[in-house]
């Protein structure tokens, strides 16, 4: 092969390269939207959000598993409740560890329930889909020493001496409920009010942080996921999914993925579990949706008598010529599992006839479920 003279005297040691001839190994960090949103997060005053994180350490509300950083705690807070009295009774000294609760006869304001809802006054216990199977609470709750008051409003919290008097409103009057100890959970709210959102040009609400189906803000820097934003629903779960979505357009630098919610499951954590997932009864029929209704009582299902569960049961809407499950609202032991297989069901487009020709190891609480559909 011939070559010139030029060729033959040019140097190929890497040194001598030119350097517009350089291979460039490493992206260019200034045109990466998420080294740019790095740069935004950094001019946000921390102060605030220092005192938030040390009050949340504090308090037990530690990040997920998932983080290393264990100084980094839930994105969340509890919602004050507008009671008249309570500033009052805030100063009062009050139990933080929920262990103590059962040194005091106690009133709870709300319930646990694992789908970030602040329910409404004048409403049966539970979520509207759970109704007809929250009636069977009342009398468990007898039995178990609890009196449960539903469709009570509580109107005001006062502190008299070594006892606290909480007024209620219900249909039929004015009542008084006396008692050591309130314990308040009503559900929480995004805690991003001390972070200077409209310094950085981004829009929220009471429910958080405006965000698109790719977890960006309004500030095209910004993304926000889980109890911050104004998103799904205020599930752990459900935070988790958000989280990657937003990771994942970070690192790719463009919005290459976007949310998408499957049937999602969620669960009053009390003795018994209630569970649900889905269309409630009403939102079906509102929807225009034909289905049929499976209601049952199951106290004597094998799965209730041994373990001696006196008031359980299951409501299923199953709809008309598809046999699509549409929505499952369930109560007793083993609630919390199979609100799981029916949400997988439900995503997965399984008919009632497919669940009931699946053969489930027997005795288990996943068996019940072929005879709800």
């Amino acid at each position: 092969m011939f070559f010139g003279p030029t060729d033959r005297t040019r140097s190929h040691h890497p040194r001598d390269a030119a350097t517009p001839d350089r291979r460039q190994h490493h992206p260019d960090l200034t045109k990466l939207r998420g080294w740019k949103a790095m740069q935004a997060e950094a001019d946000i005053p921390e102060g605030r959000w220092d005192e938030e994180r040390r009050w949340a350490l504090r308090m037990g509300l530690t990040g997920a598993d998932s983080i290393e950083d264990k100084s980094i705690p839930t994105f969340a807070r509890g919602e004050l409740p507008h009671y008249a009295g309570i500033n009052t009774f805030l100063k009062a000294p009050y139990a933080e560890d929920v262990t103590e609760v059962k040194d005091y006869d106690a009133t709870v304001l709300g319930i646990p329930f694992d789908g970030g809802t602040t329910y409404r006054p004048g409403t049966r216990f539970g979520p509207q889909g759970l109704r007809k199977i929250s009636a069977l609470y009342t009398p468990y709750n007898y039995e178990l020493g609890v009196d449960l008051r539903t469709k009570a409003k509580v109107a005001k919290i006062e502190k008299q001496g070594d006892e606290v008097v909480v007024t209620v409103e219900r249909h039929d009057g004015t009542e008084t409920i006396t008692c050591d100890l309130v314990v308040h959970g009503t559900g929480r709210v995004p805690n991003i009010d001390g972070l200077n959102l409209e310094a950085a040009g981004v829009e929220y609400s009471r429910r958080g942080i405006k965000v698109s189906d790719a977890m960006r803000a309004t500030n095209p820097a910004i993304f926000a996921a889980g109890d911050c934003a104004d998103s799904g629903l205020n599930l752990t779960p459900v935070s988790a999914a958000e989280g990657r979505i937003a990771g994942k357009n970070i690192l790719g630098g463009k919005d290459a993925r976007e949310i998408k919610y499957p049937p999602i499951p969620s669960v009053v954590f009390t003795l018994p579990m209630v569970a649900t997932v889905g269309l409630s009864e009403a939102a079906a029929r509102e929807q225009g949706l034909k289905f049929d209704v499976h209601f049952e009582k199951t106290e004597g299902w094998y799965s209730s008598l041994r373990v001696g569960a006196k008031h359980t049961g299951f409501k299923v809407l199953v709809e008309r010529g598809s046999g699509q499950i549409l929505g499952a609202h369930l109560i007793g032991p083993g609630a919390e599992e199979q609100i799981n297989l029916f949400a997988m069901a439900m995503g997965a487009g399984q008919t009632a006839n497919q669940i009931k020709a699946m053969i489930f190891a027997y005795p288990s609480y996943a068996s019940d479920i072929g005879s709800m559909v």
